[in-house]
């Protein structure tokens, strides 16, 4: 249990502190997301708080929507980003996106500063992925650890 805790505080501390990047490929990775930038916390884009904008910039390169149309719409509407994606018939495609998005995101931290081994890296991708994979989309998708909002 306290090799999960660690795991999840990291994966955390990764995700939480990075930049929220602007732009995605179609497969939902980032475009433009050298790693010094993605180290540097500064945010380019505001999101409403509660939405991931992680999550958010995915779901808008595989609709073709912008990221804040689709958090908008989630606070407007009180929805999830994985029931907006169902709407447009793409929840498949967006699971896929999200699992390279993370698995970049882990990797690349492996290679930053030595300090996420790579055996921990495999772990929380085979766990993200199969958390990923397990989602049926109607509910908020929270990863590592990650607060209700």
């Amino acid at each position: 249990m306290k090799s999960y805790r660690f795991i999840a505080a990291l994966a955390a501390a990764v995700f939480l502190s990075a930049a929220a990047l602007t732009s995605v490929s179609a497969a939902g990775l980032p475009a433009d997301a050298p790693a010094a930038h993605m180290q540097s916390g500064h945010h380019h884009m505001k999101m409403k708080e509660g939405v991931n904008p992680w999550q958010t910039q995915v779901l808008a390169g595989i609709t073709g929507r912008t990221a804040e149309d689709i958090s908008n719409e989630c606070k407007t509407n009180k929805t999830t980003l994985g029931q907006i994606a169902i709407n447009a018939g793409v929840l498949d495609k967006y699971k896929a996106g999200l699992i390279a998005m993370y698995t970049d995101k882990i990797n690349q931290k492996v290679s930053m500063d030595g300090k996420l081994t790579q055996d921990k890296a495999d772990q929380m991708i085979a766990s993200m992925t199969a958390a990923i994979n397990g989602w049926n989309g109607t509910t908020p998708l929270r990863l590592f650890g990650e607060k209700k909002g």
